[in-house]
C-alpha cells in the first residue's frame, strides 16, 4: 500500500515524576506525572505486504529516500550509478547490502522505528489470527 496513514498515541507511564517550583512558598508537588502520551500521525511512503511459505503474513515499511539519486542513476549500468542501485534486485536479505543503505537507515532510524511501531500497533488491535508480524525496515 502507498501513503499509508496513521495516527498512533503511544501511552508511557512514569514512576512519580514530581514537578516543582524552586520558586514556590508552600514545599510539596505542583504536579504528578503519572502518565505521559506520544501522538505522532505521518504517512508512510509504502508498506509492503508480504506472505511466506507457510501463509504467514508480514509487513515491512519503505520510507523512500531519493537524496543523491537525481544525478547518480544509471539506467544502462546500475553497477555504475548510484551506491544503492550495486544491489541486485533478486536481494532480498534483511541486512544492508552497502554502507550507503545502512547509512540511510541509521540516519532515519527514529522515522522508521515510529512507522514501524505505528503498524504494530494497528496489528495489535487486530484479532491474534489475522496480525502479521512486522518487519524491520
Amino acid at each position: 500500500r502507498t501513503e499509508l496513514p496513521f495516527f498512533h498515541r503511544q501511552r508511557l507511564r512514569v514512576s512519580t515524576l514530581d514537578l516543582a517550583s524552586d520558586h514556590q512558598v508552600q514545599t510539596g508537588p505542583l504536579s504528578v506525572v503519572d502518565q505521559v502520551n506520544m501522538d505522532f500521525s505521518g504517512r508512510a511512503d509504502l508498506v509492503l505486504a508480504l506472505v511466506d511459505e507457510s501463509g504467514q503474513g508480514a509487513l515491512q515499511v519503505v520510507d523512500l529516500k531519493t537524496r543523491g539519486c537525481l544525478n547518480s542513476f544509471n539506467e544502462e549500468e546500475p553497477s555504475s550509478g548510484h551506491p544503492l542501485q550495486h544491489v541486485p534486485c533478486s536481494e532480498t536479505s534483511m541486512v544492508p547490502q552497502s554502507d550507503e543503505e545502512a547509512s540511510i537507515l541509521h540516519e532515519h532510524r527514529l522515522q522508521l522505528a515510529l512507522y514501524s511501531l505505528a503498524l504494530e500497533a494497528i496489528e495489535d488491535r487486530k484479532p491474534e489470527h489475522e496480525r502479521r508480524v512486522v518487519l524491520p525496515p
